[in-house]
C-alpha cells in the first residue's frame, strides 16, 4: 500500500501499467527481504552478547587467579565462538549492512581468547607435545590431572628448586641532626636546587632540615613552610624575595 501510493505520486500511470497484483507482490518481497535482515541482525547481535559475557567471565576469574574455572570458561566460550562464527558465514550475507561488522567482532573475540589461552597456560601448564617424545597425549587425563593441581609446569618446576633463605636485614637507625645551622647557611644549602630548574620540592626541603638542629633559626623555618600550605613547592621567585627579606645572598638564583 505505501508503495503504491509512492509510485502513484511519483509517476502517475505506473500502477496502471506495471498491474496492483505485481507491485503487492513486489512490496511483500522488500517487507520480506527487511524481516530477514532483522531477524539476522538480531542473531548476531544475541551470539556478539553471549561472546561477551563469556570473555568478561574468564577475565574475572583470571583476575581473581581462580585459573581451574578462567580454563573450563575459555573452552566452552571457544566452542560457542565456532558456533558463532558459523553462523556469521553462513547466514551473515543475509543481512549485508552487519555482516562485515559481526565477522571482525568474532575475529577480535578469537585474539582476546588467544590472549586469555596464554596466561591460563603460563600458570596451570599446557599439554605437551605428541611429537616430542612419541606418546599419545590423553586431554581427559590432562584435565583431570590439572584440576587435582598435580599436573602443573611451574609448581613442578619450583617444587625442585631449592631458594635460599633470605638475609636477615637489618634496621635502618634514624640520621640524627649534624648540629645547628644558620639562616644563611640553609639558605644557600636551599639555593643548589635551583640550578636549572624553578623550585624546592616539600620533600627536599624536609630532608634538607632533617640534617640539622633548626630551634634557634625557627621563626625563619616557620615562614618557609607557610608557602608549602595548599601546595608542594617554593618558587625561585619566592626564595629570592625571602632572601632580600633576611638580606641573605640571593645571587645564583
Amino acid at each position: 500500500m505505501v508503495l503504491e501510493i509512492i509510485l502513484d505520486y511519483v509517476a502517475p500511470g505506473l500502477i496502471d501499467t506495471i498491474g496492483v497484483d505485481l507491485l503487492s507482490l513486489a512490496e511483500k518481497a522488500v517487507v520480506a527481504a527487511v524481516g530477514v535482515m532483522g531477524a539476522v541482525t538480531f542473531i548476531e547481535f544475541l551470539y556478539e552478547e553471549m561472546l561477551q559475557t563469556q570473555g568478561m567471565g574468564v577475565y574475572v576469574a583470571i583476575s581473581n587467579k581462580q585459573w581451574t574455572s578462567a580454563y573450563s570458561t575459555l573452552n566452552q566460550a571457544k566452542k560457542r565462538l565456532q558456533t558463532a562464527k558459523k553462523f556469521y558465514n553462513w547466514f551473515g550475507w543475509l543481512a549485508p549492512m552487519s555482516w562485515n561488522v559481526f565477522k571482525n567482532y568474532a575475529d577480535a573475540t578469537e585474539s582476546q581468547y588467544a590472549v586469555y589461552e596464554g596466561l591460563i597456560n603460563s600458570k596451570i601448564g599446557i599439554p605437551a607435545d605428541p611429537s616430542a617424545d612419541r606418546k599419545v597425549f590423553n586431554v581427559s587425563t590432562f584435565e583431570v590431572s590439572m584440576k587435582n593441581g598435580t599436573t602443573t609446569v611451574i609448581s613442578e618446576l619450583v617444587a625442585n628448586v631449592t631458594m635460599p633463605a633470605p638475609a636477615p636485614v637489618a634496621p635502618v637507625a634514624p640520621v640524627a641532626p649534624t648540629g645547628k645551622i644558620t639562616k644563611e647557611d640553609l639558605f644557600k644549602e636551599m639555593k643548589t636546587f635551583y640550578s636549572g630548574r624553578m623550585y624546592l620540592s616539600k620533600k627536599e626541603l624536609t630532608s634538607i632540615l632533617s640534617k640539622y638542629d633548626v630551634s634557634d633559626i625557627q621563626i625563619f623555618i616557620d615562614e618557609i613552610n607557610s608557602f608549602y600550605i595548599g601546595r608542594n613547592y617554593l618558587s625561585k621567585k619566592e626564595m629570592i624575595d625571602l632572601g632580600k627579606k633576611y638580606n641573605l645572598d640571593v645571587s645564583g638564583l
